[in-house]
């Protein structure tokens, strides 16, 4: 008998034994490939190293083959930042992505650690990725979605409107808490932070605002004034203020330069449509956008992508009300490719 083939086909089953044992081992044994080293971070993030790392491995998989319908089965429903699933229908790979970008995610190391609370990331940020489950939210680089053209900057009477026209939640969601309070005095029932009704306010709230609030005065709350509306009359930006990008308008206040705000119109909604967001608000919709804002806050931006309508109302007053507000820009091209 001969005795080789036996032996070789021992060696083999003994290794991939071995590297089962290994690959099933507890949390406490080292991860083949991330070490122990990152016990500290897999406790404090609450993730699997191992399993961050093999994610990574399986985009890059995807990635080396150009299989661009695989790459978006690791994604959940819409990108946070990225193309839409719309935008990529019917194209190819290539179409989307270009060599040197492919080349970037390649060459890249999967991490064994999340970049803090942003998460995973290859090629220096083209792709970044979570955990519990591992799914992959924001491409960068890829060839960008054209839409119809708008203006840089929202203009009435000749005159440019400021980012403080621009009613917004608050990251605290203060400034939207205080108003469900004030809205009780008018029969309208927002309900409290968490509720279903308050999270239909917070991405609806142009179907809460009705002739009963007008003439629309802000909320003091302490020293604060709070208002989830806008008089046109008092956010009209002074042009020293101002500066223009191709597509945006930076509202920078203080002498120093380094706080400002900026804002850029993507896509114009009909009065109609504008009209419909806000159903049971007496006036008429002069004009409607799309409006992307941006404030820098240190380590942790923040951005809005909101509908706004400038609306007529009794007395020739001019209203500024936000009437849909959307968790990213994707979900905001989505809605309005449906209306």
């Amino acid at each position: 008998m001969n005795l080789r083939p036996l032996i070789g086909k021992a060696a083999i089953l003994f290794l991939f034994s071995t590297l089962a044992v290994l690959q099933g081992a507890g949390a406490n044994s080292p991860s083949p490939h991330c070490g122990d080293r990152f016990t500290k971070d897999e406790k404090y993030w609450d993730y699997d190293a191992e399993a961050a790392y093999a994610f990574g491995l399986e985009i890059q998989k995807v990635v080396r083959k150009r299989d661009l319908v695989a790459l978006f089965s690791l994604v959940d429903d819409e990108l946070q930042s990225g193309p839409r699933r719309k935008y990529v229908e019917n194209k190819s790979f290539d179409d989307i992505f270009p060599e040197v970008w492919r080349q970037g995610i390649l060459k890249s190391k999967p991490d064994c650690a999340p970049v803090g609370w942003r998460g995973f990331m290859l090629g220096a940020g083209r792709i970044w990725y979570r955990s519990d489950p591992f799914r992959v939210t924001v491409i960068n680089g890829a060839r960008e979605e054209r839409f119809p053209p708008v203006p840089t900057g929202w203009k009435i009477d000749g005159r440019f409107l400021s980012p403080e026209c621009f009613a917004r939640e608050w990251p605290s969601s203060d400034n939207f808490k205080t108003f469900g309070e004030f809205a009780g005095q008018f029969g309208i029932k927002i309900g409290k932070f968490g509720t279903p009704t308050f999270i239909d306010f917070r991405n609806n709230p142009g179907r809460f605002f009705n002739d009963t609030f007008f003439p629309f005065d802000p909320i003091l709350r302490g020293r604060t004034l709070i208002s989830p509306w806008r008089n046109m009359r008092d956010c009209i930006a002074r042009l020293d203020y101002l500066s223009f990008e191709t597509s945006t308008v930076r509202y920078t206040p203080d002498e120093d330069g380094q706080e400002y705000v900026e804002y850029e119109l993507l896509a114009e909604i009909s009065t109609t449509q504008c009209q419909a967001l806000a159903p049971n608000l007496r006036g008429r919709c002069i004009e409607s956008y799309l409006v992307e804002i941006f404030e820098p806050g240190g380590s942790m931006s923040f951005v809005w992508h909101n509908i706004y309508g400038l609306f007529e109302l009794r007395n020739d007053e001019r209203m500024i009300f936000p009437l849909k507000n959307f968790e990213t820009l994707n979900s905001a091209r989505n809605f309005i490719d449906e209306l």
